[in-house]
C-alpha cells in the first residue's frame, strides 16, 4: 500500500509540471508574425458519451504536444479547472487549481502580454466558454508572436 501512495504522489507531481513547459514551448515556437491556436472542448455528458476531450491543434507540432497532455489529463467534469490550470501556469502561481470548489467563469478572455520563460514579443491569449446553454465548453489558447516593430506599432 505504501509503495502505491508513493506513486500516486509521483505522478502527481509529475502532472503538475508538465503543462507549463509545454505551453512556453508553444508560445516560444510560433514564428514572427504569425498566430497559433490550441483549441480544447471537454464534455461531463453530451451526445451519448461520458468524458469527451477534443483537442485541435491545426498540425502544428508544438501543439500537439499541449493537445496529448490536455487529451490525457484535462478534466470534463470541471472544464474551469482547465482553464485555472492554464491560468496558474502563465501567472507563475505555485499552485493546484482548486480542488474542492472551483472557479465559476462563463465567458472568459484573458491576455497575457508578459509571461515568465515566454519571449518579450509573444502575447498568449485564453478564451474560455462554459456553454452552459449550447455546444461544449472550450478552452482556447492562442500565442502571437508581434513583428521586431511591437509594441510600437
Amino acid at each position: 500500500m505504501f509503495l502505491f501512495l508513493t506513486a500516486c504522489t509521483v505522478k502527481k507531481q509529475q502532472v503538475k509540471s508538465e503543462l507549463c513547459p509545454l505551453l512556453k514551448n508553444f508560445a516560444n515556437s510560433i514564428p514572427v508574425g504569425e498566430t497559433k491556436q490550441i483549441v480544447l472542448e471537454t464534455c461531463w455528458e453530451c451526445e451519448n458519451s461520458l468524458l469527451w476531450k477534443k483537442c485541435e491543434s491545426f498540425e502544428y507540432e508544438p501543439a500537439q504536444a499541449v493537445c496529448a497532455y490536455f487529451l490525457e489529463y484535462a478534466r470534463t467534469e470541471r472544464p474551469q479547472y482547465n482553464l485555472d490550470k492554464t491560468i496558474a501556469c502563465l501567472a507563475e502561481e505555485d499552485r493546484e487549481p482548486v480542488k474542492n470548489a472551483w472557479i465559476v467563469m462563463h465567458d472568459v478572455e484573458l491576455v497575457f502580454s508578459s509571461v515568465n520563460g515566454v519571449q518579450d514579443d509573444v502575447g498568449i491569449s485564453l478564451e474560455f466558454d462554459d456553454a452552459k446553454h449550447q455546444g461544449v465548453p472550450t478552452l482556447i489558447i492562442s500565442a502571437q508572436h508581434f513583428n521586431e516593430n511591437w509594441p510600437d506599432e
